[in-house]
């Protein structure tokens, strides 16, 4: 773009030399034709090219230019393009020859009474007056001329150039020239097309952002549902990592407004992963089975051994200190001293080594001659002890002195074991024989007695507590256990895989196994008092030649499985336990350690072996449980797991069991068809008769002072605290299936197997029927304020009610919903379904999350009085129990929170951990 073009003649070159040199000089851009036209092209389309580029038409007028042909067609040139004119006399010339549209200008004149420099500031003037507007006139009519010549197709004005010329366009009101209506067109087509591409960017952005919404929500569900596989494989940790990944894409996503499902999806996937986590950390780096694990007595090291013929030394958290070589075979055991400030290992090389805490080799001790299976030190640890494939347990000094050598002829001995007292050496042998050495007293070191308790290999052998029991494990998969006092063996645990390890946990009475099933068994400790025959003879030892067998078999002990923790893949071959019982340690086939915190408080499961577990209620204060069964008795739990109390209630099995309000009354309801009334301490007090048919659930009235029976037979009974029938509900020929009193005591509602539920006023009038489920209703609570009421059916549905029989929601799962509960606030409703889920949902129907209770088909499910946790059992006769966070905004990033703090350490030291860490799980 040019300011401005010259035209003059020929003859008046010299002065147009000048005048462009002076116009250089003060910055103007010129067209002149000894610079503008290019050699070899046609020079009137170079000259209207000039003209139309720039801002200013300069005419030189003298008489040769007036004359001049090439200088009047420029003119024209000029005119038609609207270009502003400024004439300049050079020469004096008669103005009638000068052409009208050019003399009716004003002149500037160089040859009147203005010098040159004067001349020059008044031409200059008339230049840059409005040379901006014409700037952008010149601009535009060469663009708008282009987009012509594009057939108006291409060429648009945009961005910052289309703000410039609408604003222009708008400041150009009394400018000269006007704008052309080209200008108006080009620049009117050009916003359109702007607006038209705004809305084309604005669909390819929401269309963009929908399918990155769409691949963020598909990728949150893949997470949830790798959850749900690993949870489904018993890989709980694992499952717990895949739904912190989702839950921590959902928090951080700007789009989750108003998606209920995805959010209970992402829920249930972190709540029941942290529910039944217990795997805290997995040690992983051995190139070979890891065959024997040992923590440290303060609980901050671990020393694996593994196959591939190495020790790892390990912090707590799981970071490796060192990697130990020196065995030329497969390390098979190791074990700290009680200081933990050495230990020992024992090799198939058969050696065995000492090493200090920090890793350092200290002796080599060669006596065995053979493979070295098993040592451990005494509980003082003043010696340890070796036993190895030669048969022989050797006892050594803790700086590696051989004390002697414990010949157990030719059989192999497998495992030894202390008594917690010092007392004693057991010792465990290829042939199932148990051999037991006297340490201290007036015979140290004689065997004082054997036993044949298998006969498949020991595997482990461990004292009780109290030293009076030796608890062995063999390849036959039995865990038995032996008063060798009194020569008495008695099977405690008869399964089907063989038993690498057990240990009794240091804090309780619990025992813990481990074997080829690649499972950690949790065994609860019961009394048992077995009958005479069960006895089996011990062989006596030459040495103590007064030992004999027991007539009269002492008071034992028998083993409950109290809960399994699952996640190795093949067999599970060491195991250990810290001192305060809480971190179990278990070495595995697959050449992995896993790290257990296995007493989680969030979860509690018992065993109540009642199959069926119909009857479920809690105290008023929340610490205690009732559960029945299809068996006859009753059982009172803590809420924490213990059992406190089993008595017989019915000859058959108990459909129903619910306590007063004030605790001072239970009720059950038995396969006998009668109804009991029982004191807090289990003594019966009243035994009520009259249904015809089952009586299925009971319910007292909010005051204490009534209990209603709904029964097979079609009625409801309803009975004082004494037992006396003060009235009669019937429901015709209609089996009815479960009864609930309202809040305020004066009605009940009793659901049936005819799909329907009634509404009763005490005084025995039908107040209304509630309509609208396609199967049996099992279940029916009021919300605390008896407004609503919530029913669960075989329709695969709870039903939300008005109280005047309107049916406001309904609730859909997936199987039948056997239970329903309302928690105390009446914010959230529990349904307990055949497919083994409990659901939450708000009052509103929206679904908050799910928890799977691992234990068959839920029967029944109870809130807790505070709200706090959430009991429910299963037709597999497990009890469960849940303590619960609030259903509130926060939950999500609580949940987060405890799960990352849960696996800090494998995030923080396992190679596995560490990428999902880098995967965004922070």
């Amino acid at each position: 773009m040019t300011d401005v073009f010259i035209s003059y003649s020929r003859r008046d070159k010299a002065f147009v030399r000048a005048l462009c040199h002076a116009l250089l000089g003060r910055g103007h851009h010129l067209w002149v034709d000894w610079d503008g036209i290019r050699s070899s092209l046609p020079w009137r389309e170079e000259i209207t090219s000039g003209i139309r580029q720039a801002t200013r038409f300069v005419y030189l007028v003298s008489p040769d230019a007036i004359a001049s042909p090439f200088c009047d067609w420029e003119v024209e040139q000029a005119l038609a393009l609207q270009k502003k004119l400024i004439p300049v006399l050079c020469r004096e010339v008669d103005i009638d020859t000068v052409r009208s549209d050019v003399s009716s200008l004003q002149f500037i004149s160089f040859c009147g009474e203005d010098d040159f420099i004067t001349a020059l500031d008044k031409l200059e003037g008339a230049i840059t007056a409005d040379l901006d507007y014409d700037r952008m006139f010149a601009k535009l009519d060469q663009q708008a001329q282009e987009w012509v010549r594009r057939d108006r197709h291409d060429g648009w004005l945009r961005g910052a150039d289309l703000e410039d010329a609408e604003l222009w366009l708008a400041n150009s009101i009394g400018k000269t020239p006007p704008p052309s209506d080209l200008q108006r067109a080009y620049i009117i087509a050009s916003r359109r097309e702007r607006q038209a591409e705004l809305e084309r960017w604005q669909t390819l952005y929401e269309e963009s952002e929908k399918r990155r919404i769409t691949a963020e929500q598909n990728e949150i569900t893949a997470f949830c549902k790798s959850s749900d596989a690993f949870f489904a494989l018993d890989r709980p940790l694992d499952a717990l990592i895949e739904a912190l990944q989702a839950g921590v894409r959902f928090r951080d996503a700007d789009w989750t407004t108003n998606l209920p499902d995805l959010r209970a999806q992402v829920m249930a996937a972190l709540q029941q992963g942290l529910y039944w986590v217990r795997e805290v950390n997995r040690l992983e780096g051995h190139n070979g089975t890891v065959r024997d694990v040992s923590i440290s007595p303060d609980g901050e090291l671990i020393v694996t051994a593994s196959r591939d013929g190495t020790l790892r030394l390990w912090q707590r958290n799981g970071y490796c200190l060192a990697v130990l070589h020196g065995h030329e075979n497969m390390v098979r055991t190791v074990d700290f001293a009680p200081d933990g400030q050495s230990f020992v290992s024992g090799s198939w090389d058969g050696t065995v080594r000492l090493w200090s805490r920090s890793g350092d080799e200290l002796k080599v001790l060669s006596d065995h001659g053979d493979r070295v299976i098993h040592v451990a030190f005494s509980p003082a640890g003043d010696c340890f002890a070796s036993a190895g494939s030669d048969g022989t347990v050797k006892l050594w000094t803790p700086e590696g002195q051989l004390i002697t050598s414990l010949d157990n002829g030719r059989h192999e001995q497998r495992c030894v074991a202390f008594s917690p007292d010092g007392q004693w050496l057991a010792s465990g042998s290829r042939n199932g024989t148990i051999h037991l050495w006297l340490l201290k007293g007036d015979h140290p070191f004689i065997c004082q007695q054997s036993i044949e308790v298998s006969e498949r290999a020991l595997n482990t052998v461990c004292f009780s507590h109290d030293s009076q029991w030796i608890v062995s494990g063999s390849v036959d998969g039995c865990i038995r256990a032996w008063c060798y006092e009194q020569n008495y063996v008695h099977d405690l645990v008869v399964q089907t895989a063989e038993v690498r390890a057990i240990q009794q946990m240091p804090t309780t009475e619990d025992w813990v196994s481990v074997g080829h099933d690649g499972l950690i068994s949790i065994w609860q400790v019961s009394d048992f008092c077995p009958e005479p025959n069960e006895q089996l003879p011990a062989q006596v030892s030459e040495n103590d030649p007064q030992s004999s067998t027991c007539s009269h078999p002492p008071k034992s002990f028998q083993l409950t499985l109290k809960t399994t923790l699952a996640g190795h893949s093949g067999p599970v071959l060491g195991l250990d336990i810290d001192r305060t019982g809480t971190m179990i340690l278990s070495a595995g086939g697959e050449r992995v350690t896993r790290l257990w915190h296995w007493n989680v408080p969030q979860l509690v499961r018992c065993t109540t072996g009642e199959t069926g577990s119909y009857g479920l209620s809690f105290d008023a204060r929340g610490d205690r449980l009732l559960v029945s069964g299809q068996k006859n008795s009753i059982q009172i739990w803590q809420k924490n797991g213990t059992l406190l109390k089993s008595f017989v209630a019915h000859a058959s099995g108990v459909w129903n069991v619910c306590l007063s309000p004030n605790d001072d009354l239970l009720a059950t309801a038995g396969g006998s068809k009668t109804i009991k009334l029982w004191t807090s301490d289990g003594e019966l007090k009243a035994t009520l008769t009259g249904h015809q048919g089952l009586p299925r659930q009971l319910c007292f009235s909010p005051d204490g002072l009534l209990l209603a029976s709904a029964s097979d037979d079609g009625t409801v009974r309803l009975w004082n605290t004494q037992g006396e029938l003060q009235n009669i509900f019937q429901s015709e020929t209609d089996r009815l299936t479960s009864v609930c009193f309202a809040p305020d005591g004066q009605s009940l509602v009793a659901g049936s197997r005819n799909r329907v539920l009634r509404h009763w006023h005490l005084d025995g009038t039908l107040l209304r029927t509630f309509a609208g489920h396609e199967d049996e209703v099992l279940d029916v609570e009021f919300t605390p304020d008896g407004r609503y009421l919530i029913s669960g059916s075989d329709d695969r549905t709870a039903c939300i009610w008005q109280v005047d029989g309107v049916l406001l929601r309904t609730l859909e799962c997936q199987r039948s919903v056997r239970g329903v509960d309302v928690s105390p606030c009446g914010t959230v409703i529990a349904t307990g379904c055949r497919d083994g889920t409990i659901r939450f949902w708000s009052m509103d129907g929206v679904l908050l999350s799910i928890l799977h209770g691992r234990s068959g088909q839920i029967v029944r499910v109870r809130f807790s009085p505070d709200g706090r946790s959430l009991a429910a059992t299963s037709d597999e006769g497990m009890l469960t129990i849940w303590q619960l966070d609030p259903f509130d905004d926060e939950l999500l990033e609580r949940l987060i929170d405890r799960g990352l703090d849960w696996c800090k350490d494998y995030f923080e030291t396992n190679p596995t951990g560490q990428n999902y860490r880098l995967r965004g799980t922070q």
